[in-house]
C-alpha cells in the first residue's frame, strides 16, 4: 500500500516503483491488479465541473478517483463505473474488506447474510440439535471469527446477530424459549452448555486485536495503537475494546505477581507462569475475558425469581455431565432437555402452566396438592412414594452402584494385609564418587493406589438393601432393625461402614444429610458403645432428583478406595440413573396406574480396572 498526501505525490512514488521493478529485470508492474482510492474535502460552494476531479459520494468529505497510472496504463479506481455487485466498489486488503466510502455498512451486511446462510445449512442438516449445537460453535462461530477480527464493527452488530440466532439456538437445545440464555452460554462448571455468544466471540475477536496491536515489535505500530488507547479511554458508553485490555491485563499483571488457587492444595500448588511470553499473556486475557462473562451470566440468573434454582445447590452438588461426548452419545437429547430445563424450573408442570396462562389451576393430578411443582413430582408426591416410584429411582441408582462396589472388595480381599517394609534410610543418600543406579520405570498404567478404609484386612463383606429385597443387619455386629442402604464390615478389624443413600431434589440436599444423620447416629453409637466394640463409620450420600450428585458422594467414594477416574465414572453413572428415571417419574406425572415390580435402571459402567500395587 502506498499512502500520500496528494494524488501528486502518489503518483512520483508509483513511478519510483515502477523504475524499481523495472531494474530488477526480473519484476514488473500488473496495472490490472492495482486499485486506486483517494479521499478529500469537497467544498460545494468553491466546487465547479471544471475541477480535476470529481467527487464520488454525495458529502463533503468522500472518495474520488486520483487518476494514477503505472508503467504508462491507468490504475482502476476503487469503484466501477457500473457497480452493481458488492466487489465492484469493495476492495480487499489483507484479508480486510475496504469500503470506496471507508464505511461498514454493506460490510455488514455481507457478513451479516453468510453468518446467517450458515445457521440455515445447520438447521437444515439431518441430525438433532444437540448436534446442531456442536456445529454452531466449531464451524458457524470459525467461519465468523476472522471477520469479527479483522473488521472494526460496532459491537452493536454483534449483538444484533447474537439476537437473531438466540431462539434458534434455544429450540437446538430444548429449552424453555423464555429461558434464561445463560443456560446456553454458562460454563459447563456453572451448570451451563458452554456455548459461546456472538457477541462475547466478538469482544474476544478484538482483544485479541488490540492485544496483538499493542504490543507489537514495529514501534510505529504500537505508537499509533498508544495515540488510539488514549482517545478512547475518554470513551463512557461507547463500548471499545481497547478500555476492555487495559482493565483485564492489569487483573492478569496482578494475579501473576501473587497467584492463588482454590481448593485445599497448599500454597504454590498449581502450573503458575512467573514471566508468560506475549502469546501466553494473550491467553490468559482472553481467558479472564471469559471468566469475567460467566461471572455476569451467574450474577444475572442471581437475581432470578424462578430460574434461580441452580445457585441454590451450586456449592454443594457436581455439574451434571454436559461434555460434548455426552451430550452427543450419552442419554439422548430427551434425557438433555429434561436436565436443562429442570434446573431452571422451566418444565410444563401444572403450577409452570398455570403461571404461564395456560390452566386454570395448578393440582396434582395423583394427590391432589392444590400446587404441583416440579419439586413436589420428583420427590414430595405422596402417591408416588406410596406406589415406589422414588424407590425405584433410588434403588436403581444402588443397583448401578453394587457391581463396582463388588470389584472394590474383591480387590481389597485378595490384597496382602502385611505392610510394604520400609527400606534403609542407607538406601536414600549416594556415596561421592559413586553413581545412583537407575530405578526400574513403573508401567504407566500402574498408578499408585488410593488409601482406602478397607486396607488392613482380607475378609470383607457387604450387603445391599433394596426395597423388594430387604436385608438384615449382621447379627454378629448388633441386633437392630434399622437398615442401612449399604452394610460393609470386617470381622478381622472389626469395622463397619455404613452407607445410606438418599435421592432428594437438589434444594432439600442439606436437609436430606442432617436428618440421615440424625436417624443413624444413634446406631453408629451403639454400635460403638456396646460390649464388644466395632468402629462405625458412617457415611449420607445424595443423588438429586435432577440428576445432581453431591458432593457427599465424591467424598465417600474416595475414601472407599477408588481412584479419581473411578469416581468421575460412578458419579457419571449416578447423574445419568437419577435424571433418566426422574424423567421417567416426570412423563407418569398424571398417570394414576404404576407397575411397582419395574425393572430396575441399570447404568453399565464397563471393566473397573484395579488400582493395586
Amino acid at each position: 500500500a502506498l499512502l500520500t498526501r496528494n494524488p501528486a505525490g502518489n503518483q512520483v512514488v508509483c513511478n519510483r516503483t515502477n523504475d524499481w521493478l523495472k531494474g530488477t529485470l526480473t519484476m514488473k508492474a500488473k496495472p490490472a491488479k492495482c486499485i486506486s482510492l483517494g479521499m478529500k474535502q469537497f467544498d460545494p460552494r468553491t466546487h465547479s465541473e471544471k475541477s480535476k476531479y470529481t467527487p464520488y459520494g454525495d458529502t463533503v468529505y468522500t472518495a474520488f478517483d486520483p487518476k494514477l497510472t503505472i508503467d504508462g496504463k491507468p490504475i482502476d479506481f476503487i469503484a466501477k463505473p457500473d457497480a452493481k455487485d458488492f466487489k465492484d466498489h469493495h476492495f480487499k486488503f489483507l484479508g480486510r474488506w475496504i469500503d470506496v466510502l471507508l464505511r461498514n455498512g454493506m460490510i455488514q451486511e455481507r457478513v451479516r447474510a453468510k453468518f446467517l446462510n450458515d445457521m440455515k445449512l445447520v438447521e437444515q442438516s439431518k441430525v438433532n440439535g444437540l448436534m446442531k449445537l456442536w456445529l454452531y460453535q466449531f464451524y458457524v462461530l470459525a467461519r465468523i471469527s476472522w471477520p469479527l477480527l479483522i473488521q472494526d464493527f460496532p459491537r452493536s452488530f454483534a449483538v444484533g446477530l447474537e439476537k437473531a440466532v438466540r431462539v434458534q439456538l434455544k429450540r437446538w437445545a430444548g429449552v424453555f424459549r423464555g429461558a434464561d440464555v445463560g443456560v446456553l452460554f454458562r460454563s459447563k462448571s456453572k451448570f451451563g452448555l458452554g456455548l459461546t455468544s456472538v457477541s462475547s466471540h466478538f469482544e474476544r475477536m478484538q482483544v485479541i486485536k488490540c492485544s496483538l496491536l499493542k504490543h507489537s515489535v514495529d514501534s510505529d505500530i504500537a505508537t499509533l495503537y498508544a495515540r488510539r488507547e488514549l482517545k478512547e479511554a475518554g470513551f463512557k458508553t461507547i463500548w471499545r475494546a481497547s478500555k476492555v485490555v487495559s482493565k483485564v491485563e492489569t487483573e492478569v499483571h496482578q494475579r501473576t505477581l501473587f497467584p492463588s488457587q482454590d481448593g485445599r492444595q497448599g500454597l504454590g500448588t498449581g502450573n503458575f507462569i512467573a514471566q508468560p511470553s506475549a502469546a501466553e499473556k494473550r491467553k490468559m486475557v482472553v481467558g479472564m475475558l471469559k471468566t469475567l462473562d460467566d461471572e455476569a451470566h451467574f450474577a444475572h440468573a442471581a437475581q432470578l425469581r424462578m430460574q434461580c434454582a441452580w445457585t441454590r445447590w451450586n456449592d454443594f452438588a457436581q455439574p451434571f455431565d454436559l461434555s460434548w461426548h455426552n451430550l452427543i452419545y450419552g442419554p439422548g437429547p430427551y434425557v438433555i432437555k429434561f436436565v436443562l430445563n429442570a434446573s431452571i424450573n422451566c418444565l410444563q408442570t401444572p403450577d409452570m402452566l398455570s403461571l404461564w396462562g395456560y390452566t386454570n389451576t395448578a393440582f396434582c393430578a395423583l394427590c391432589g396438592a392444590k400446587q404441583c411443582t416440579l419439586h413436589h413430582i420428583l420427590s414430595n408426591c405422596k402417591v408416588a412414594l406410596n406406589q415406589g416410584r422414588y424407590n425405584w429411582r433410588h434403588d436403581s441408582i444402588l443397583a448401578t452402584f453394587q457391581p463396582a462396589l463388588r470389584h472394590l472388595v474383591n480387590s481389597a480381599n485378595g490384597r496382602s494385609t502385611c505392610p510394604k517394609p520400609i527400606p534403609p534410610i542407607a538406601k536414600s543418600f549416594v556415596r561421592q564418587g559413586r553413581k545412583r543406579h537407575a530405578q526400574v520405570a513403573k508401567p504407566n498404567n500402574c498408578a499408585r493406589r488410593q488409601k482406602s478404609l478397607l486396607d488392613g484386612a482380607n475378609d470383607w463383606t457387604f450387603l445391599v438393601d433394596y426395597d423388594e429385597h430387604k436385608i438384615l443387619f449382621p447379627p454378629e455386629i448388633l441386633s437392630t432393625s434399622q437398615r442401612p442402604d449399604i452394610v460393609i464390615w470386617s470381622a478381622a478389624r472389626r469395622m463397619v461402614i455404613l452407607i445410606e443413600l438418599t435421592c432428594p431434589a437438589e434444594e432439600g440436599i442439606k436437609n436430606a444429610s442432617t436428618r440421615k444423620q440424625t436417624r443413624y447416629g444413634v446406631l453408629v453409637q451403639d454400635i460403638r458403645t456396646q460390649r464388644n466394640p466395632w468402629t462405625a463409620i458412617l457415611f449420607t450420600v445424595e443423588v438429586g432428583a435432577r440428576g445432581f450428585v453431591a458432593n457427599s458422594m465424591m467424598r465417600c467414594l474416595r475414601r472407599l478406595g477408588f481412584s479419581n477416574r473411578q469416581v468421575n465414572q460412578l458419579n457419571k453413572a449416578f447423574s445419568e440413573v437419577s435424571a433418566r428415571c426422574s424423567y421417567g417419574i416426570y412423563l407418569s406425572r398424571a398417570t394414576k396406574s404404576w407397575v411397582r415390580t419395574r425393572d430396575l435402571l441399570v447404568v453399565p459402567l464397563g471393566t473397573f480396572k484395579s488400582n493395586s500395587n
